[in-house]
């Protein structure tokens, strides 16, 4: 190795003296510098590309979805009528609001709920969505008299004809009962609310009829 190092040396020295080595090595640097500069371009580029690229299409409501706020967004005034029962031969009357407004991006539809009368009190909220997989629409409904705070509605919810018809089976009192909503008569400023409740398999009885009117809008709010 000893023997190496004095021609190279000499080499260099006389490579400074001509004025060569400052050439060779500016010529160096910059060979070396061209893919640097040719690394960051193309990361610009790319970056400038991604910058320009187009967002993500969001979803949009389907015509399932659209029927059903056209029907019930808003306000209304409600009136409320209990059949008789055995809890309550004369039956019962009670009064109230309901609101619904379209969800995030018109993908469902949200119910605000409120009432009082002879069955008390009751506070509500729920969220209606359509199921594409599914073919109905998925309803889960939240209210002060829930044990658990909210349900999901097991069968959900379907148009027929121009009746919306939520259907459900739940337990009460250690006891499986069938539910049936349905909603009709809708009209731009009305629609009625009927609630079915019998055994699985049996006749289903009507057991609370609710009338919704629509509730104008404060003067200067569209």
């Amino acid at each position: 190795m000893s023997r190496m190092v004095l021609p190279i040396f000499i080499l260099i020295l006389l490579l400074i003296l001509s004025g060569t080595a400052p050439a060779q090595a500016s010529r160096a640097r910059a060979t070396i510098r061209k893919p640097e500069i040719q690394a960051t371009a193309d990361k610009s580029a790319n970056q400038s590309s991604e910058a320009r690229a187009p967002a993500a299409a969001l979803p949009h409501p389907g015509p399932e979805m659209q029927k059903l706020m056209s029907a019930l967004t808003g306000t209304w005034s409600i009136a409320l009528k209990s059949e008789p029962s055995h809890s309550s031969p004369q039956g019962g009357v009670g009064q109230g609001e309901e609101t619904w407004r379209p969800g995030p991006g018109g993908l469902s539809l949200i119910e605000d709920y409120y009432s009082t009368g002879s069955e008390g009190e009751i506070r509500g909220l729920g969220v209606t969505w359509w199921d594409e997989k599914e073919q109905r629409f998925q309803v889960t409904w939240c209210d002060n008299g829930t044990p658990a705070g909210c349900a999901v509605l097991k069968h959900g919810a379907r148009w027929e004809g121009n009746q919306l018809v939520a259907t459900d089976e739940s337990d009460m009192g250690g006891k499986v009962f069938s539910f049936r909503e349905v909603f009709s008569d809708f009209t731009p400023t009305s629609f009625t609310q009927t609630i079915y409740l019998g055994e699985p398999g049996g006749e289903l009885k009507k057991v609370v009829t609710i009338v919704a009117t629509k509730v104008a809008p404060a003067a200067g709010v569209k």
